[in-house]
């Protein structure tokens, strides 16, 4: 990435395209190990205010209903420059992940 695309990414507030894999890393493994969930997807929204990510159950039973469960959480801006800056997940992102995975069944 460009010198002149990271300057421009930190002005509108976004994080810059290389600090995404590792954010999807941070947020993929907690899931992972706390929750026996995955992170299915990551996307920054259509105002770019927020970050959208979808969670789904690791495994499960085939035939069961909920196979296809999913939660979605949205995750502030800030929260998100604060994670990528300090390469951990805040306090208030966990006891958010943890609130809302905990409703995935597996």
């Amino acid at each position: 990435m460009h010198t002149d695309d990271t300057d421009k990414a930190r002005i509108m507030g976004l994080i810059a395209p290389a600090d995404y894999p590792q954010l999807f890393r941070l947020l993929d493994d907690y899931a992972r190990v706390q929750h026996h969930a995955f992170l299915a997807e990551l996307f920054l929204n259509e105002t770019k205010s927020e970050y959208c990510s979808c969670f789904r159950p690791l495994g499960g039973d085939e035939s069961s209903p909920d196979r296809y469960a999913s939660r979605y959480l949205q995750i502030a801006m800030a929260e998100v420059a604060i994670v990528v800056e300090k390469k951990v997940l805040t306090a208030t992102l966990i006891l958010e992940l943890d609130r809302e995975l905990a409703a995935l069944k597996y």
